[in-house]
């Protein structure tokens, strides 16, 4: 094993992934004893911000910082530049790396992985990739003109075709992921691909009472897409009597909506602008129960942070199914539903029986305190250390 480990994020800027970030650089400070980053300076920013708030005893002067230019741009033409550099700028500190530290990507770019494969077959460096949604391309069907087409068969054919090679490890973040990401695997990459939890800095809270009362405060967090059920929000927020329920979309909006057509909703952020950390938790904290639209059948290939952010908040969940939030609620902690009519039922049910949704309640806030414990960095950094191994 390794005792240097140098982390590169050549993508993320701002707040972007900034609660996963924080976290595996934490996991590295636990598990090696010299830590070197590669990053944004403003995604290094949250990141300090994040351990000073979460863990005030980590030493984040001990990290060797180096800033990387990243592309600002997050549209088609000025994703494929940022990815273009990116995937420059990856394979140049791979040829920088010594042999002797262990390398960890935090992001997995299609236009680096071929040539940091390839180099890897001659130079043998320890490699670790984090693999988050570009692995949704594998069951998408992209236009042929965007970039995302090329992106989607990089992967098909390093993935089924190709061969990572024996010092590359792989990294999904969650059992879920990695079970549904087999069928692109040839036999050969099987054994480097690997599942970790997602870690994450969760606030530390006791399981206090909470009185319900009409309206019920219910919402959306993170950003709200049509792929992340923002049809079906829209659906309910039409059936919903507002004198009951008191609907919220804490996060970015990323498709164009009338907003006024829909005043009984209290939309956090009307366009597409990052909000504020500070900000965004209050709007949770508000909240009796975190609602979830995504459509059954998503995150078969991507985890959530989303869920996450609720499961901080100390906030029951009322949720449409899929296999990522099955595999991370393992305790009961709110209601998961097949059907936007048995969702409606569930709300009908908690407005007409408050007493009884209550002592619910109650239950479900000391599971997620239990739930905690499973994604906590320290939890994750024994898991993530065996499997580097």
């Amino acid at each position: 094993m390794k005792t240097r480990v140098r982390i590169i994020d050549t993508l993320s800027y701002s707040t972007f992934h900034e609660m996963f970030n924080a976290s595996v650089v934490y996991m590295c400070m636990l598990i090696f004893h010299q830590v070197e980053l590669r990053c944004s300076f403003s995604t290094w920013d949250n990141i300090k911000l994040l351990l000073a708030r979460h863990r005030p005893n980590a030493d984040v002067h001990a990290v060797k910082y180096h800033s990387v230019g990243v592309v600002q741009r997050d549209d088609t033409w000025g994703g494929l530049l940022k990815y273009i550099l990116s995937g420059w700028m990856n394979f140049w500190h791979y040829l920088l790396a010594p042999r002797s530290c262990q390398l960890v990507y935090m992001n997995n770019n299609p236009l680096s992985l071929w040539w940091v494969v390839l180099a890897n077959y001659v130079l043998k460096k320890d490699v670790a990739i984090f693999c988050h949604g570009e692995l949704d391309l594998l069951i998408r069907r992209p236009k042929v003109w965007k970039p995302s087409f090329f992106y989607k068969y990089l992967f098909l054919g390093m993935f089924r075709y190709g061969y990572v090679g024996k010092h590359v490890k792989m990294f999904v973040l969650g059992d879920s992921i990695l079970h549904n990401l087999l069928p692109f695997l040839n036999q050969r990459n099987r054994t480097h691909f690997c599942a970790v939890e997602h870690p994450y800095f969760f606030h530390e809270q006791s399981c206090e009472s909470h009185a319900l009362s009409l309206p019920l405060k219910i919402g959306t967090v993170g950003t709200m897409t049509e792929a992340k059920g923002l049809r079906n929000f829209l659906k309910l927020a039409l059936q919903t009597n507002p004198a009951h329920v008191r609907l919220s979309v804490v996060g970015r909006v990323m498709e164009p909506i009338d907003f006024a057509a829909y005043p009984q909703v209290n939309f956090l952020a009307k366009g597409d602008r990052f909000i504020p950390r500070d900000k965004y938790e209050k709007g949770i904290d508000a909240l009796d129960y975190i609602l979830f639209l995504y459509p059954t059948d998503s995150y078969g290939l991507i985890a959530s942070g989303a869920i996450f952010d609720a499961l901080d908040m100390g906030k029951p969940i009322i949720t449409l199914t899929n296999q990522y939030f099955n595999h991370v609620l393992r305790l009961p902690v709110g209601y998961v539903v097949s059907s936007l009519e048995e969702l409606q039922a569930v709300v009908d049910d908690n407005c007409v029986n408050l007493s009884e949704a209550e002592r619910k309640y109650k239950a479900f806030l000391l599971n997620i305190e239990q739930l905690k414990q499973f994604f906590m960095p320290e939890t994750v950094s024994v898991d993530f250390q065996a499997k580097l191994q």
